[in-house]
């Protein structure tokens, strides 16, 4: 299933920065040193989007390109939602993500429509 998050926070500068809009696909494999993936925080369920520095038996131990030290708490693969494909920058700054999962879809899918976002500044 392809999905799309908004980024925000400055983590992963200067290759995704806030307001860039990633979109990922599930892995098909282990996570590879390097990789880039979306990911659900063990500690706090959050939606965090780092790249894999290490992996080990413990999991995938994950750094955020901007960050001095890797995050503290291995990564399981199972809480890893995707590698992330494609960015699209400043497109979340424009727009409002909103992600829809239809009842009856042809295949498994996520479809995101885009609409102003009155609440913040557009430039």
């Amino acid at each position: 299933m392809i999905s799309a998050f908004r980024i925000s926070g400055n983590s992963m500068e200067p290759g995704i920065r806030d307001g860039d809009i990633v979109v990922t696909r599930p892995l098909k494999r282990a996570p590879r040193v390097g990789d880039r993936v979306v990911y659900r925080e063990p500690a706090h369920g959050l939606l965090v989007a780092h790249r894999v520095n290490d992996v080990s038996t413990r999991g995938a131990v994950m750094a955020g390109d901007a960050n001095p030290r890797p995050d503290p708490l291995p990564v399981e693969n199972g809480l890893i939602l995707g590698r992330i494909v494609i960015v699209i920058p400043k497109l979340g700054r424009l727009c409002k993500l909103n992600v829809v999962r239809p009842a009856k879809a042809a295949g498994s899918c996520r479809a995101w429509t885009c609409r102003p976002d009155r609440g913040r500044r557009w430039f």
